[in-house]
């Protein structure tokens, strides 16, 4: 469940980076993104209630929007920096280690 939240508020919280990104002035977008933003609040809410800890909570969630980011940028043929792969390859192995390590 914790991953569906997860999921859920990284999407929102990409949408509404977008679109502030792209707009001219903050007013033309507040009333789409507002919305967004209390969405992403709730969602991060429940992803601290529901995940086993806080550590835990806030990796699955950087992990999701950093997914969500770079499926977005190679969507629309925006070029990833390596950095970004490396911090990709980084979260994956920190997962990994965190069900390995006892």
């Amino acid at each position: 469940m914790i991953y569906v939240w997860a999921l859920g508020t990284a999407v929102c919280a990409v949408i509404a980076e977008i679109a502030l990104n792209r707009a001219l002035s903050y007013w033309p977008v507040l009333l789409f993104t507002a919305p967004l933003a209390i969405a992403v609040n709730y969602g991060v809410f429940h992803l601290l209630r529901f995940g086993p800890s806080l550590i835990s909570s806030l990796a699955v969630f950087s992990i999701a929007t950093l997914l969500v980011r770079v499926t977005y940028s190679v969507g629309v043929h925006q070029p990833v920096g390596y950095g970004t792969w490396a911090a990709v390859g980084l979260i994956v192995v920190a997962g990994v280690l965190r069900h390995i390590w006892p």
